[in-house]
């Protein structure tokens, strides 16, 4: 479970007390003065921050993002020219 509404994991936390084997899952909560009463061995708070993002980030994220999915059309694009060549179709 992870969400960072109050009242969603208050809920959640309810409705989770009924699972049976409810030990063996891992919890993760944002660490905020709310959910500080939630404590147990597989309930982890995890520290929110704020990260220095730039344009420039999102901008190059993109790039390498159209690259990987370049990469992955080539070698299918490649297939069915290798697929056409070898069953060439006459009209």
């Amino acid at each position: 479970m992870i969400d960072d509404h109050p009242v969603v994991i208050d809920k959640t936390k309810k409705l989770l007390d009924s699972i049976e084997d409810l030990d063996r899952k891992i919890f993760v909560v944002p660490d905020y003065k709310c959910t500080k009463y939630l404590q147990s061995s597989n309930i982890y708070h995890v520290k929110q921050e704020v990260s220095d993002l730039k344009d420039e980030d999102f901008a190059q994220a993109t790039e390498e993002y159209k690259q990987k999915q370049q990469a992955k059309t080539i070698p299918v694009e490649r297939e069915r020219e290798r697929a056409f060549e070898s069953n060439p179709i006459f009209i």
